[in-house]
């Protein structure tokens, strides 16, 4: 398996959760982990190690906080939309994105945007726009239509 993240990662990071391949085969061997992830099972911490062509995130417990992920997916160079703590999916085509607290919120886009626009409300928030403010109730649900700019126009860094 190692051998296969070596040539398929291409130097992006891996992040293993609990106890990766700790049963492989039907048999529970505790050094099928180290194997597959570099790193001992019994590591209590947060541990990366750089691997041959890619990096390896070993998190011992389930569970990490967004603010760890978070960090983890700018480390790896991974587009950050929003740094608020809230539920956000984004496909292309559409970004929903769900607050218990309200408030302003700033999404930060991968590609500058014709036009931003929130669904539900028909609210235009922006045009020819890589990054955008929005005000929130406490709670609501948005959902931005992301009407892209031509190919190869304004991608942002």
């Amino acid at each position: 398996m190692r051998k296969t993240l070596s040539t398929s990662t291409g130097g992006k990071t891996v992040v293993w959760v609990y106890a990766p391949g700790i049963i492989a085969d039907g048999r529970y061997d505790s050094a099928n982990v180290e194997a597959l992830t570099g790193v001992p099972q019994g590591t209590t911490e947060l541990t990366t190690k750089a691997m041959d062509g890619w990096r390896s995130v070993f998190a011992p417990q389930p569970n990490l906080s967004a603010e760890t992920l978070r960090r983890l997916a700018r480390e790896a160079r991974v587009h950050i939309y929003c740094d608020s703590d809230e539920p956000l999916h984004a496909d292309g085509w559409f970004l929903a994105l769900h607050t218990a607290t309200g408030g302003q919120r700033t999404i930060r886009l991968p590609h500058q945007c014709a036009q931003m626009r929130e669904v539900f409300s028909g609210r235009i928030l922006g045009e020819n726009v890589t990054a955008f403010t929005d005000q929130l109730a406490a709670p609501d649900t948005v959902l931005y239509e992301l009407q892209r700019a031509p190919i190869g126009v304004g991608k942002a860094d």
